[in-house]
């Protein structure tokens, strides 16, 4: 019988396409007895399904209806999918129309314009997904919740004003809606979810409100024509990539109410100039600045214990960085080709460097290791060529091969334990720059 049923709604979607393509708009209607009638024809479909009685009109064009459990009318787009426009009426016997349904509209390629009704309070699931010529819809006031996927893929969309009541965005929602320029987050709104606006790549502008605690990963990344992005007051993390490859992102100011940012968070904002890090974050990820080619200058606040490794790979304008005392390890690799990078000030705690730290940093012209780090790691100061002075802690037992290979500046090394000490130091092989310096024993720390 299922497969009766199959075959007779794919011959009636093949009527419908001919009519189409022959360049008229058909009729539909229903007829007394229940069955799909096009252009006057009686199909062999009834036009039921399993979500409820539905019913179809030639003012309607071809929306079904289902009847709820809570006396309200839900509604998808039956066979009027080749439409350019479709208005959904705002009650159907009588009733109101409430939800638009999961898929409702999904794939509808040839539709442009879809109003919806103030009666509408839920918009569902995957509801105008792929509708890849949809250029204008209003989302009404009266809308509470919109599904994961809603409007991905709406390739023609331009903008989007989500209502106030809506409390959350959830994942995917705008995905892949490359013409959107602009959209208004209510302040309504406490989670923006996974993927929200991923590659939207035509989104100039975002203010994310005050009420935002969560934003899920991805959420904006390659929205590659976003300029501006204010983040909101109560956010508790950057997640991974949120920011990805945004190329024209020029300023970004994270709020004191985030504790983490998050692997690759602005990794390819290859414009960010300005980046200001909230006085809570504890901890910042690996690639979370990469390759982010304008930033002048960074200040990492004592708050913050760990620095990943890549953070700051590749920021070949980065002239100067503060390294906030709460810093235990700065990760592999962290400053890596960072070749205007002329001053570092690294803080107190930091036990542990990574290798190739501050690999070919041409033009760091000094460095000060902080009492208590234990070892230099392999390659970290390999190629500092502008580097004429290093002071090294008695703390350190080791010096990595490498370590400050091509440091053909480097003439006075300041150390803080003596003689004897340094005598016993561990040397791996190609340090010759080191060797060649002038050591300066017993160095006394400034407080």
């Amino acid at each position: 019988m299922k497969n009766k049923i199959l075959l007779a709604f794919i011959a009636l979607l093949a009527a419908v396409c001919l009519f189409a393509s022959c360049g008229d708009t058909p009729t539909i209607e229903i007829s007394e007895d229940g069955y799909w009638v096009i252009n006057g024809e009686q199909t062999d479909v009834l036009a039921k399904g399993d979500k409820g009685d539905s019913t179809a009109s030639d003012n309607l064009q071809g929306l079904a209806f289902y009847l709820r459990d809570d006396g309200t009318y839900a509604v998808e787009v039956g066979y009027a999918k080749y439409l350019s426009s479709i208005e959904i009426p705002a009650t159907y016997n009588e009733k109101p129309v409430t939800t638009i349904l999961s898929y409702a509209f999904a794939d509808c390629k040839d539709v442009k314009s879809i109003v919806i009704p103030q009666t509408v309070t839920s918009i569902e699931d995957y509801a105008f997904s792929d509708c890849v010529n949809l250029e204008s819809i209003a989302i009404p006031t009266t809308v509470t919740s919109i599904g994961k996927y809603a409007f991905s893929g709406c390739e023609s969309l331009t903008s989007a004003v989500i209502p106030e009541g809506v409390t959350s965005i959830g994942e995917r929602t705008f995905a892949s809606c490359t013409s959107l320029e602009s959209v208004v987050i209510p302040d309504s709104v406490t989670i923006i979810d996974h993927f929200a606006f991923y590659y939207c790549r035509s989104l100039t502008a975002v203010v994310i409100p005050d009420n935002v605690t969560i934003i899920g990963n991805e959420a904006f990344y390659n929205c590659t024509s976003l300029t501006s992005a204010k983040i909101g007051s109560s956010v508790t993390s950057i997640p991974d990539s949120a920011f990805k490859n945004c190329k024209n992102l020029t300023d970004v100011v994270i709020p004191d109410s985030a504790t983490g940012i998050g692997d690759s968070a602005f990794s390819g904002c290859i414009n960010l100039t300005s980046a200001v890090i909230g006085n809570n974050v504890t901890a910042i990820g690996d690639y979370a600045f990469y390759n982010c080619k304008k930033l002048a200058s960074i200040n990492i606040p004592d708050s913050v214990t760990r620095l990943g490794d890549y953070q700051f790979d590749s920021c070949s304008n980065l002239t100067s960085a503060v390294i906030g005392d709460g810093v235990k390890s700065i990760g592999v690799s962290s400053f890596k080709n960072c070749k205007k990078l002329t001053n570092v000030v690294i803080g107190k705690s930091v036990k542990s460097i990574g290798n190739d730290a501050f690999y070919n940093c041409v033009s760091l012209e000094s460095i000060l290791l902080p009492d208590g780090l234990t070892s230099i790691a392999v390659w970290t100061f390999y190629n500092c060529r502008s580097m004429a002075s290093a002071v090294i802690p008695g703390s350190i037992t080791s010096i990595g091969g490498y370590a400050f290979n091509s440091c053909t500046s480097l003439v006075d090394v300041y150390y803080s334990g003596s003689e004897e000490n340094w005598s016993k130091m561990k040397f791996d092989s190609d340090n010759e720059n080191l060797a060649k310096a002038t050591v300066h024993y017993n160095y006394v720390y400034e407080e």
